[in-house]
Order: structure tokens, then C-alpha cells, then sequence
């Protein structure tokens, strides 16, 4: 019989996560859809009260797509999350529909923005625009495992988006109908009334584990005002 003592080994656990709700990265960014908010009507500032942020992490960035129509110059000029100023990443730009003749006159628009937020999980989100707005509507994301400026963009063009085989962020708004998009899974699709006519926007999106680059669309695009972003 042998005389070698026998040690036993140490149990390995798995380090947990920095905060219940913050979910783990597998090779690159992940993320999570915290909801779309009820369209709001009125002057801005607009503030949007309690939006969930999810789980809190010392790499979490809050992502907010921004929804404006306007009776005049569609232009976001300024967003807080969660009290941070964010940084616009995706700017698409406003449509003039009386240009066109349609039955809505004024403009809609899109844009994307992202702020580092590693604690709380909740906060509001405040669109400062236009004197006179329309509507505004905001979709929002958390993004864990990235900085705030995104590794790939496209802006009103379809294409390939680089990432970290991580998230990829679509989000679009027009004056004549819903969207479809390729390769992204719709998480709001919607439109809000207005005095002549409707807003419609959409935002779409994979969280984790996303193909590098990834080739997306949506549809329709003309008189579409849309982006995307990749982390």
C-alpha cells in the first residue's frame, strides 16, 4: 500500500455575475431590452419617468433610440439617461413630409444615443429638441462588456455591422408604415397618432453572440429615416 498522503483538491466556483439581471459576456458584449416606454406628446424637454435600465454593472451602457416628430426642423439636440449626458453614436437624420405632399406635414426622425450608467436600475430619459414637437417616442437597451462608442455603424444603409460577436441595434421611424428587418429580431414595432397621420418606429436588435460582421436590412427604406449599431 502506497504511504503518499492524500490532499484533497479545492472546489473552483464559478465567479457570480457583478449584479443579478447584468448577464454574462461569451466572447463579446451582451445585452438586454428594457422596453419602449408610451409615446409622449408636448414641448420639450420630454421626460421619459422610470425606465428600466436592468441589472446594474461597472460596464453597462444604456442605449436609447430616440423617435421625433416635429411640426418643424426634426433635431434632437441633447439626451440624459439616467442623469448622464449620452453621446449621440447614430445620427439618421429627419424626413419633411410636406415636401412630399403626404397627409402629414412636418418631420420625423431617429437617433441613438449612449451613456455609461454602471449603477441603479432605473432612471429617467430626457430628449431636449425642437421648440415644437409632435410626438417622441424612446426604445432602450443596457449593452454589458463595451464601451459607449460602438465598434460599427450604418446609417440610412443596409450592409454589414462589425462587432465584438456581440450586439447589434437597429432602429428606424417614417410617416408611412411598420418595418421588417433581416437578421434582427423586432423588439418594438409600433406608431403613435398624430393630428394627420401616424409616427411609425421600430427598434430591432440581437444581444448576444451576434454573427461578425453581421449583414441587416429593414424595409421599407425610402422615406425612412433608420440606423444600426454594433458593439
Amino acid at each position: 500500500m502506497s504511504n503518499r498522503l492524500l490532499i484533497p483538491r479545492k472546489r473552483r466556483f464559478l465567479r457570480p455575475c457583478a449584479a443579478f439581471g447584468a448577464p454574462f459576456a461569451f466572447g463579446g458584449a451582451t445585452g438586454i431590452f428594457n422596453g419602449s416606454p408610451a409615446a409622449v406628446t408636448g414641448t420639450p424637454p420630454i421626460t421619459f419617468s422610470s425606465v428600466s435600465f436592468g441589472g446594474a454593472d461597472a460596464s453597462r451602457v444604456v442605449v436609447a433610440a430616440v423617435f421625433f416628430a416635429s411640426s418643424t426642423n426634426n433635431v434632437v439636440s441633447g439626451v440624459t439617461i439616467g442623469g448622464v449626458t449620452a453621446t449621440k453614436v447614430v445620427d439618421a437624420g429627419f424626413t419633411n413630409w410636406s415636401a412630399g405632399g403626404g397627409a402629414f406635414t412636418g418631420d420625423t426622425g431617429a437617433t441613438l444615443w449612449a451613456a455609461a450608467v454602471p449603477t441603479g436600475t432605473s432612471g429617467n430619459i430626457v430628449v431636449s429638441g425642437p421648440a415644437v414637437s409632435t410626438a417622441c417616442a424612446v426604445s432602450c437597451y443596457s449593452v454589458y462588456g463595451s464601451g459607449v462608442t460602438p465598434l460599427g455603424t450604418l446609417t440610412n444603409a443596409t450592409g454589414s455591422v462589425s462587432n465584438s460577436a456581440g450586439v447589434v441595434i437597429g432602429f428606424a421611424a417614417n410617416h408611412t408604415g411598420s418595418f421588417t428587418w433581416t437578421a434582427l429580431t423586432a423588439d418594438v414595432n409600433t406608431s403613435v397618432g398624430l393630428s394627420s397621420g401616424s409616427m411609425f418606429y421600430s427598434s430591432a436588435s440581437v444581444l448576444k453572440q451576434a454573427a461578425n460582421p453581421l449583414s441587416v436590412s429593414v424595409s421599407p427604406t425610402a422615406g425612412t429615416n433608420f440606423g444600426f449599431a454594433g458593439w
